[in-house]
């Protein structure tokens, strides 16, 4: 990704991430989840840039992240990570598991 897209994006996610994920907070639905990730991670969690793709992640994988996030690992996950509460995560990690992995280049 070109360094000047770089700033926009990680103040996008900074303040969009949190204040999607407070407006729904209490929600399971694993879809309604993912809008606030499609900004950094792409549709169906599928990155064109330098952000990780989640789409395919093993539920188990996603939730381990998530929780090292929450322990302080990271850039930008660490700040949004603590949004989401273990039911949440669990709903994140359920419809990112269940979106087709990215196809090779």
């Amino acid at each position: 990704m070109q360094s000047r897209f770089r700033l926009p994006i990680v103040l996008i996610a900074l303040a969009v991430g949190p204040a999607q994920a407070q407006a729904l907070a209490g929600t399971t639905d694993g879809a309604d989840l993912a809008a606030a990730c499609t900004g950094c991670h792409g549709p169906g969690g599928h990155s064109a840039g330098a952000v990780p793709d989640i789409a395919g992640m093993p539920v188990a994988e996603f939730e381990r992240r998530m929780a090292a996030f929450r322990d302080g690992e990271g850039t930008i996950m660490n700040r949004l990570a603590p949004a989401y509460d273990a039911a949440a995560t669990a709903a994140l990690a359920r419809y990112f598991a269940d979106r087709p992995e990215p196809a090779s280049p």
